[in-house]
This record gives C-alpha cells, sequence and structure tokens, in this order.
C-alpha cells in the first residue's frame, strides 16, 4: 500500500451527479479505471458528501507532476467513462506545504 505522506501533489474532483443511477455507475466505473493503471505509485480516495448523496469527492494523491500528468493522460483516455454520466465537474490541483500524522501509538 501507498503512503499518502510520501505523495506531495493532491488533485481534487467534486463531482455533483443528477441522478443516483449515475452517481452508483461512477463508483462502479472505477474499477475500471484502476486496471488501467500500472507501474505507477498513486493513491485515490472516493468520499460521498453526508449532506448531499448525488456529490462525490474524488482525491488523488501523487509524488510528483511527471506521475500526475501520465495518470491523467490515462483518464484523458478514459474520458468516455465520464462523458455518459449526467455530472458537473469541479476540479483543482495542491501542493504539499505541511503535514503530519499522529497515531495513538506515539
Amino acid at each position: 500500500m501507498i503512503s499518502i505522506a510520501n505523495q506531495s501533489i493532491m488533485r481534487l474532483y467534486e463531482r455533483k451527479f443528477g441522478n443516483e443511477r449515475d452517481k452508483q455507475a461512477f463508483i462502479e466505473s472505477v474499477s475500471r479505471l484502476e486496471v488501467r493503471l500500472t507501474a505507477v505509485d498513486v493513491s485515490f480516495r472516493l468520499y460521498q458528501s453526508e449532506t448531499n448523496p448525488l456529490i462525490l469527492s474524488e482525491i488523488w494523491f501523487y509524488p510528483d507532476k511527471d506521475t500526475m500528468m501520465w495518470v491523467r493522460a490515462i483518464i484523458d483516455k478514459s474520458a468516455p467513462l465520464l462523458t455518459q454520466f449526467n455530472v458537473e465537474t469541479r476540479s483543482d490541483t495542491f501542493a504539499l506545504c505541511r503535514s503530519f500524522d499522529v497515531s495513538e501509538d506515539d
């Protein structure tokens, strides 16, 4: 498993779906994207809003810009997976400026 602590770039997508069917189909399509990503160190998380179940936040963690660009190229090739859904998407890229991990064992 890849440690998020080693990932210096984060890309956030907020996806607002028009209906439950499209949201569920998108969630199921993630596995098709996952198998296309090989020989790369990335971390992916998909969260559902607690206040609006039609909103998903998709978070990607990358070790560097080259890896991010490579993964985004794979995602762009998978665009038909996304264009089939009734969805509005906002996205932004963030550089790590500070981090820490806390554990009960410390």
